[in-house]
């Protein structure tokens, strides 16, 4: 019931039936809740939320600001400490909310991630909080971690453990690391099956998504004959989704017509209308979302 019911408020809001607080203020009442099926529903639509508010600064700060009092008492609940007693389920919880966390700005939490990810030869990562160290601690990468994460996707053998290392890379903050990453993964030592992957993610930051873009413009010859013929180029194209602009999603579709790319109109038609949708949505409630912070933030 707890999981239908914030499933069933979100696409309420979603669908413009409610106003986004609404669904921000009813997540006070999930602060104690503990079941990973519905926190991984919650997470899912804090992340929508976070993301149409992408380009506006200030408001994208309350929201983060907001979403860390609701995780507080369950990222304390879950810790850093692994009881392998307890379920699998709470263990994925661990790793979603700790990665949840430290996305939205707790300090402690990415100092935690730093320190298990430098002690990592000694005490090795436990795989189910693997992809929340490696994408906090690339988050805030130097180039001497940034070269760290790049030789263990070198010498990693197990595709899954790749991606969780690729998306660290692509979390990069640092707009000078972050191009060496976007060069990094067009390398050899990036398989071409997985640099799709790793591009629709560097997209989806709401931080880079424009540096990608216009990444993706500049290198799309490449890309294209890679992929053009292939349903991976349908993964880069998705990636753009995460864009809230309608000017954003004209100029897609005007990038598109000079460079027709059939095995993909479909992946594009859906991008364009997701792009507009998500900019009615901020249109509708960007000033019921910064006034309701501005109370309970």
């Amino acid at each position: 019931n707890r999981y239908g019911v914030i499933r069933d408020l979100f696409a309420m809001v979603k669908s413009g039936r409610l106003p986004t607080s609404v669904y921000l203020e009813f997540l006070e009442a999930y602060k104690d809740e503990d079941s990973y099926i519905v926190w991984m529903e919650i997470l899912s639509g804090m992340q929508e939320i976070y993301g149409i508010t992408a380009g506006n600064k200030k408001l994208k700060q309350g929201l983060a600001k907001y979403y860390r009092n609701i995780l507080k008492i369950v990222a304390k609940k879950v810790g850093w400490v692994i009881d392998h007693k307890e379920s699998q389920t709470r263990s994925l919880l661990r790793g979603a909310v700790l990665y949840a966390y430290g996305k939205y700005g707790d300090k402690q939490t990415v100092a935690q991630a730093e320190k298990v990810f430098s002690q990592r030869k000694k005490k090795p990562i436990h795989p189910d909080i693997r992809a929340a160290v490696y994408s906090l601690t690339g988050s805030n990468s130097n180039a001497k971690t940034q070269k760290e994460l790049q030789s263990m996707f070198e010498k990693e053998t197990l595709q899954e453990e790749q991606r969780r290392i690729g998306r660290g890379l692509v979390s990069i903050k640092n707009p000078a690391l972050f191009q060496k990453t976007l060069s990094y993964i067009l390398s050899k030592h990036v398989r071409p099956q997985d640099a799709p992957m790793m591009i629709a993610v560097a997209l989806m930051i709401n931080d880079h998504k424009l540096a990608v873009w216009k990444w993706v413009q500049k290198n799309w010859t490449t890309l294209h004959n890679r992929y053009g013929d292939d349903h991976l180029i349908v993964w880069i194209i998705k990636g753009l989704s995460g864009f809230n602009d309608i000017k954003q999603a004209e100029e897609i579709i005007q990038f598109f017509k000079k460079h027709p790319t059939p095995t993909a109109q479909r992946a594009i038609k859906q991008v364009v209308e997701q792009i507009k949708l998500q900019a009615a949505w901020l249109k509708r409630d960007q000033k019921d979302i910064t006034k309701t912070l501005k109370r309970i933030a």
